[in-house]
């Protein structure tokens, strides 16, 4: 899953995460099991915090 295989690389925790980006650690879990997509705008978000590609983020959460 694409939050499983971006955060643990930073350190990060889910929560950690969340709280950086001003996001619910609920949302994060969410994505993370498949009950929501990832919007443009959370694509966003992963990439200012990951320093990836928001366009490859978005993409990857599709293919899932």
């Amino acid at each position: 899953m694409l939050v499983e295989d971006v955060l643990p690389p930073l350190g990060l925790t889910l929560p950690q995460a969340a709280a950086m980006m001003g996001l619910s650690y609920q949302l994060l879990y969410k994505l993370r099991n498949g009950r929501i997509a990832i919007s443009p705008a959370m694509a966003l978000q992963l990439g200012k915090l990951t320093g990836m590609d928001p366009h490859v983020l978005a993409q990857g959460a599709s293919g899932l």
